[in-house]
């Protein structure tokens, strides 16, 4: 079978367009036990025009060497972390470190709102709950 430049490039184009996120699972944790933080565009529908939200880090440890795509949700047991986030929009970046108390078995939601060169970012309970972080630029 021989390919040509054309169909390596579909093909290449086809597995990227299929790519899934990535989660940040701790090893050997049960799921039961966690609590999910994921972002605001992990459960649109929409498309959301290329924003994304990455977790860096939590409570001081890297999720990421950079060299594989960050995750873009966290599964973390219950207590106090601190969360590094990086924003991504449109080749421009912002980075926030925020700190969250999490309960097992509860999600939690990153939003954010662009506040002109500024992005302002924080952590609720659910969807729609009360906020659980603070709001950090």
């Amino acid at each position: 079978m021989k390919f040509t430049g054309i169909s390596l490039a579909l093909g290449v184009f086809a597995l990227a367009g299929c790519s899934t996120s990535r989660s940040f699972v701790p090893y050997g944790v049960n799921l039961s036990t966690t609590a999910h933080v994921v972002s605001e565009f992990d459960l649109q529908s929409a498309s959301s025009d290329g924003r994304r939200f990455y977790v860096r880090g939590v409570d001081g440890k890297h999720t990421t060497d950079r060299v594989v795509q960050a995750p873009t949700d966290v599964y973390l047991l219950p207590g106090k972390h601190a969360i590094d986030l990086e924003y991504q929009h449109a080749g421009m970046s912002a980075e926030s470190h925020l700190f969250v108390t999490v309960k097992a078995g509860a999600e939690y939601v990153v939003h954010h709102e662009v506040l002109g060169y500024s992005v302002k970012v924080w952590i609720t309970e659910g969807e729609a709950g009360p906020t659980v972080s603070e709001k950090r630029s």
